[in-house]
Order: C-alpha cells, then sequence, then structure tokens
C-alpha cells in the first residue's frame, strides 16, 4: 500500500513547479527578498527559471543553482567570518541520515546542505518543523527548498499517525539511497546542552518489522557537530529562559519564531564548522551483543550519538572564556585575559537588547543563561575525554 505523503514531502515535480510559481508571484515573499537581499525578481527571470526547470531532469538542481544557493552564498559572505565543513570523507558511500545538535532555526539545515553539495556532492532532504510555517510562502519555500515537514501539532492519535508517516517516509528515502538531515531533537537546545531525545530514535524506527537496532543501522546515522563562533540568537534564548521561569505557561509565538528565523538568518556569527563524525553502525553492533532490552538500546544508542557530537565540537574563543568564567578545571581550555574580556563585554551588549515586560530583565539570571549556552560545549566535550579515557 502506498503511503500519501503530500502533507509532509519535499515537492517534486509538478507540484514543485506550481508552488515556486506560486512563490515568486507572492507579495510577501517579493518584499521580504528585498529587503534582505536587495534583489528583485522580473517577470522575463521568473519565466526563464521556470522553463528550466520545466525541461530539466532534477529541477530541484536548478532552484539551487539559480535562487537558494545564492542567497546562502550571500549570506556566508555577509554575516560570517567562514563556513566550513570536515570529515566529508566519513560519509557513507550509499547515503546517510545526518543528525547534529541544533543551534539555528534556519541555517543549521542551510549552511549544511550547501556545503554538502559544494564538497561532498550531496544534496540532502531536510526535516523542519512545521511550527516554522507561520506563512503560506515560508512554507512553499521550505518544501521547495528539500524540506520535509515534521508535523508537531495535534491530538495524542494524531501526533502518533504523524511520526509513523514520518518515519515510513524518511526510510523509504534511505532505502532509495538520498541521503537525510535532522536535529537530533524538537527545539534548540537553549542552553547549549545537546542531547540526543530518545522520542527521535523511536520515530525513526516505526517502519519495518526489524529489531529496533537493525532499523537504526539501515539509516546510516552519521552524527555531526555544529558550532558557530557567535549564536545569532543568544540573547533571544536567554530571554526566553527568564520568561519561561517567571511564567510556566508561557508558548513561543509566530512572532517569536519569525524573530529567531529573521535574527539568525542576519546576525553576524564569527565561523560555522560543521564536522563530520564517522557513522556509528559498528557501534551498534557493540550495544547488540551487549544487551537486547530495548529501552537500554535506546538510551545506549541516544548516548553514542551524543558522545559523537560532543567529541567533535569545534570550540571557539567565547566557548573557552565562558568556560574559564563557569569552570576553569582543565588548563587546555582556560581562555586569556584577552579573551575573557572580549566575552565579557559581548556579554553586556547582548543583554542589554533583552527586552523583557512585567518585572524587567534580572540581569545575572541572563549573565548566567548567556555564559551557561557557551560554556556547555566545552563541559560535554571534556566529559567525553573523560569518558573515553577510562574506558581505556
Amino acid at each position: 500500500m502506498n503511503t500519501d505523503y503530500s502533507d509532509i514531502a519535499v515537492y517534486e515535480g509538478k507540484e514543485l513547479i506550481e508552488a515556486v510559481e506560486r512563490l515568486l508571484t507572492d507579495e510577501e515573499f517579493a518584499v521580504w527578498l528585498k529587503k534582505h537581499s536587495g534583489k528583485t525578481i522580473s517577470p522575463l527571470q521568473k519565466n526563464l527559471l521556470i522553463g528550466m526547470m520545466k525541461i530539466s531532469k532534477n529541477p530541484i538542481e536548478v532552484i539551487d543553482r539559480h535562487m537558494v544557493f545564492p542567497f546562502i552564498k550571500t549570506l556566508i559572505r555577509k554575516t560570517t567570518d567562514g563556513v566550513f565543513i570536515h570529515g566529508t570523507e566519513n560519509i557513507p558511500q550509499n547515503g546517510a541520515f545526518f543528525i547534529s545538535n541544533h543551534r539555528d532555526i534556519i541555517l543549521d539545515a542551510a549552511f549544511l546542505s550547501y556545503m554538502l553539495k559544494n564538497e561532498a556532492g550531496i544534496r540532502p532532504y531536510l526535516g523542519v518543523g512545521n511550527n516554522l510555517f507561520t506563512t503560506a510562502w515560508i512554507e512553499d519555500l521550505m518544501r521547495v527548498c528539500k524540506c520535509f515537514t515534521v508535523i508537531r501539532n495535534g491530538s495524542p492519535k494524531e501526533v502518533i499517525a504523524h511520526a509513523e508517516k514520518l518515519s515510513n517516509y524518511i526510510n523509504d528515502k534511505r532505502t532509495e539511497g538520498d541521503s537525510i538531515w535532522l536535529a537530533q531533537r524538537e527545539g534548540r537546545a537553549k542552553d547549549g546542552n545537546d542531547i540526543t531525545q530518545p522520542a527521535v530514535l523511536k520515530m525513526l524506527t516505526i517502519a519495518g518489522d526489524e529489531d529496533f537496532l537493525t532499523k537504526l543501522k539501515k539509516l546510516n546515522i552519521t552524527p555531526v557537530a555544529i558550532t558557530y563562533d557567535i549564536d545569532p540568537c543568544d540573547y533571544l534564548k536567554a530571554r526566553e529562559m527568564q520568561i519561561k521561569r517567571d511564567d510556566i505557561a508561557y508558548h513561543k509565538t509566530p512572532e517569536d519564531d519569525m524573530l529567531n528565523m529573521k535574527t539568525g538568518l542576519f546576525t553576524p556569527k564569527g565561523e560555522v564548522h560543521f564536522v563530520i563524525t564517522p557513522c556509528i553502525n559498528d557501534e551498534l553492533d557493540i550495544i547488540a551483543a551487549e544487551t537486547d532490552v530495548r529501552n537500554e538500546q535506546i538510551r545506549r544508542a541516544a548516548e553514542l550519538i551524543d558522545q559523537h557530537i560532543h567529541s567533535a565540537y569545534h570550540l571557539s574563543s567565547f566557548n573557552k572564556a565562558a568556560y574559564t568564567i563557569k569552570e576553569r578545571s582543565n588548563e587546555d581550555y582556560i581562555a586569556s585575559k584577552e579573551e575573557i574580556r572580549a566575552f565579557e563585554e559581548y556579554l553586556k551588549r547582548q543583554i542589554s537588547r533583552i527586552e523583557i515586560a512585567d518585572g524587567g530583565r534580572d540581569i545575572p539570571f541572563l549573565r548566567h543563561c548567556l555564559v551557561t549556552m557557551y560554556a556547555n560545549p566545552v563541559l560535554n566535550k571534556l566529559k567525553v575525554i573523560v569518558e573515553s579515557a577510562g574506558r581505556r
């Protein structure tokens, strides 16, 4: 029986062309594009793009080459000190399921797909939450950009049905040899403590009749560590943590998501690094040999992904400065006085940008949040080093 994936699938074929036509005639998208890139798309350019797509064997590649990747390249030039990818030799020849930590709503997937295409000739399918689809044109843009939809709302029964459909879609794509990217958790790690949610692994293995680890191995899970010298949304994350502390009923609004997307896209980030670590299949075999208890296998598989990501962090001077302020227990990661001074000045600037109604900013708490989110990658990396030494 063929499953209907129309509500979550990447736009392809005729549907892709129709979505691009909608997008290029959408006034809101035109205003957004003009504002943030200084570009407009003329009727002639639109017709040429649609014409190329109709005759191309790979119309998504046409969109990437002429619309998506030029925009990403401009973002890299204007908002970063370079985006770098390491470890492409670790990508399995028959495709990979890239699972990474999650720093930025849009750019984790956008930068990674751009770098993988340029450096390894791979253009992965990308999983994005439907909470980002705040307007019709954003949904069209995402699904045109090879993004499939992770539906995060609905009744408990609907959530289960969505998870089953998503699992089948992902496994179908991997069976066809396509590579896929998905974050290790729902939403970004606001405190920089990147932990794989077991629920993600459970969702991935709903499809099929084999045991948990056999199904996980078929995906070729290949963990990726993402680091930004400067997290562009750090002050927004700190703001959200204070609001949630003070109001446990608080939930982000679509306007909050739009602000986070905009800030992430257009704010300076320093260097951005993607480190692709080896596929975990051999290590999953070790887990299989040591336990047949499913919950234990899930727990250990999640921890295994975390270990790959934590050990591969490309740490910045801000990470080391935050660690020095917070911990100072390992001399190899102590920042210089100049680095600490620069980070302290940065903290003051970011805290001054935070606006909170009803009581205002709790400056010590906000400072603690910012220091913690930059220090945690160092603490996690050191934890893996200590644990690895203990196993020797």
